[in-house]
């Protein structure tokens, strides 16, 4: 609402008026609208909502939800393709457009816009690499301008390495070398074009930017995901505390994409998982390290030899490609498990009981800690969110709760021999459900009901004022 908001209705409203919003008189004293790549002015989706409708405070909410269903439908499609279980693909596309990323990054559109097409990104490409035809080559380019135009930039260089990573591979593989290049050339044809005005409009005020010549190592590293932001893997509503100094903003602190398979995903990658599985779990290992910061080594070498790396902040970016992929691992660790229960059910059961002990004795030193145990998520639903202002321990005890319940659960169908994927992928979506429900209040919704947002903006004039030009002059 402080930000993305005013820029989609400042094109809404101008397009309503028959005005190309290529400047805005309204901010820095005027400046070239078209210059920044964050507005959306070279979406296509932005465009359908600020020309189709008059852009408010509930088009602005519908606009978010979208990009989490278009997120989740291409997550199921890539783990189709990955030739994971239809039951997998469904339960891993709903918990990673509920993650930490989406969760804590609602306020950045861009990059929310970025991580929904990621899933997009990756299966075009593979797609690319396996057949040559013009659909294919359409809907790679298609799905690349629109991660381009209307994503955070520094996503789409990530996403680029990656691909130029898997495509070199592939390329090395294929016998119809020939083939492979003109596939490639044709995709890259396909995106100059389709994203030509972005490239020529973005271009022409880079070299006037302030960050044309890179930003500062210092600006790199800053707001690194901490060592303390890796309590989120396990504990996501700790990570909204303000009475924990995480380093990071808050924002940059929430890497959840459940609890339950984290011991399991270690299990499945060391000892069952097939080749591409553990590449795409080394590469997630090694962003999550780069999204570090200055804790490693790793953000400075790419700052220093990579090229582009050295154009964007905020280290804790790289996150966002490192839970992409241990969203894959996971989908492939749950297969594994409902597959190969039976074979494994001494193992599971060692690993589920260690875990659920691990949880008690939190909950016992919890009460300890802390004597006025509030259970608001529990039996409160109209106190959650004021939920992130409860004390540290308080938040340990809740969620160790949450998760000591769910675990429970898991147990019980482990010993009784009821464990099937639909039973454990009910407990996935119901984990990522809660922590994405209690973690919203803090990162994702404001103070104010829609209503009153929408009410205090009808009380400004229903268009922008358009300046008079002749006026000022005289």
């Amino acid at each position: 609402m402080d930000a993305i908001f005013q820029w989609h209705k400042y094109i809404s409203e101008c397009f309503h008026q028959g005005i190309l919003p290529l400047w805005s008189p309204y901010s820095r004293l005027g400046y070239p609208f078209f210059g920044d790549p964050q507005n959306g002015f070279y979406y296509p989706i932005t465009w359908l909502f600020t020309s189709l409708f008059n852009y408010n405070v509930y088009t602005a909410n519908a606009e978010l939800v979208i990009h989490s269903v278009i997120a989740s439908i291409g997550m199921f499609h890539l783990l189709k393709k990955l030739q994971y279980s239809e039951i997998g693909a469904v339960t891993f596309a709903i918990v990673y457009s509920l993650s930490g990323i989406f969760i804590s990054h609602a306020m950045h559109f861009t990059l929310f816009v970025s991580a929904a097409f990621t899933p997009w990104f990756f299966l075009t490409q593979i797609n690319l690499a396996e057949r040559k035809n013009t659909t294919t080559v359409f809907q790679a380019s298609f799905v690349a301008g629109l991660m381009l135009c209307g994503g955070y930039i520094p996503l789409s260089i990530i996403n680029g390495y990656l691909a130029i990573g898997f495509h070199g591979y592939r390329f090395f593989e294929s016998k119809k070398k020939g083939a492979y290049i003109a596939r490639m050339l044709g995709f890259g044809v396909g995106l100059l074009t389709l994203s030509f005005t972005c490239f020529f409009l973005f271009l022409s005020v880079f070299p006037n930017m302030d960050r044309s010549n890179g930003v500062s190592l210092e600006l790199a590293n800053a707001n690194a995901f901490t060592l303390k932001s890796f309590i989120s893997l396990i504990f996501p509503l700790l990570s909204t505390s303000p009475l924990i100094d995480f380093g990071t903003d808050i924002s940059m602190r929430n890497a959840y994409i459940g609890f339950f398979l984290l011991p399991f995903i270690l299990l499945y990658i060391f000892r069952h998982a097939k080749r591409f599985e553990i590449v795409v779990f080394i590469v997630g290992v090694f962003c999550l390290l780069i999204s570090m910061g200055s804790s490693t080594p790793l953000r400075k070498w790419l700052y220093e030899y990579i090229p582009l790396m050295n154009m964007f902040r905020f280290a804790s970016i790289f996150r966002y490609t490192a839970v992409f992929l241990f969203t894959i691992a996971a989908c492939g660790t749950f297969d594994w498990l409902v597959k190969n229960r039976n074979e494994n059910l001494k193992t599971l059961k060692a690993i589920s009981l260690a875990y659920i002990l691990i949880f008690v004795t939190l909950i016992i030193v919890a009460i300890f800690h802390y004597t006025e145990l509030s259970f608001a998520p529990i039996f409160y639903p109209e106190k959650w969110d004021k939920f992130y202002e409860l004390s540290i321990w308080n938040l340990v005890f809740n969620q160790s709760l949450i998760h000591f319940s769910l675990l429970l659960a898991f147990i019980f169908l482990l010993f009784s021999g009821k464990m099937n994927s639909r039973y454990l992928s009910l407990l996935l979506i119901i984990d990522i459900c809660t922590a994405s429900l209690l973690n919203q209040f803090s990162t994702a919704c404001m103070n104010k009901k829609n209503s009153e947002l929408q009410s205090a903006i009808n009380q400004y004039p229903n268009s922008f004022p358009i300046p008079n030009n002749d006026l000022i002059n005289t």
